[in-house]
């Protein structure tokens, strides 16, 4: 928990970023993606990618196995995979965000 000072300036931040990467349906997290995530979801009730949770935990989030920009289906359920939160970022920090790419 931070304190009253940090608490503003982490919110400050929060909305910087926020504004920076638009909102979830310019980003296109719209209609289509949501009725994808809810078949991923009730297809894998427990975490698939299960690097830091064992694979006990209950998926929350929708990952694509295959990134979009590496050429993976948007869409597709093969390309789809359910994963608790902690996983999902573990993931997206490691193997498919721009800072894993581009390590020195």
């Amino acid at each position: 928990m931070y304190c009253v000072e940090h608490a503003r300036l982490q919110l400050a931040n929060r909305l910087e970023r926020d504004k920076e990467r638009g909102s979830a349906h310019s980003r296109g997290y719209d209609a289509q993606h949501r009725k994808w995530r809810l078949l991923i979801l009730r297809r894998d009730p427990l975490c698939k990618i299960a690097r830091l949770c064992g694979g006990f935990a209950q998926s929350t989030d929708a990952d694509h196995i295959v990134p979009i920009e590496k050429g993976g289906a948007r869409f597709d359920l093969a390309n789809g995979q359910g994963a608790c939160h902690a996983c999902h970022a573990h993931k997206t920090a490691t193997e498919d965000s721009y800072f894993s790419r581009h390590k020195r």
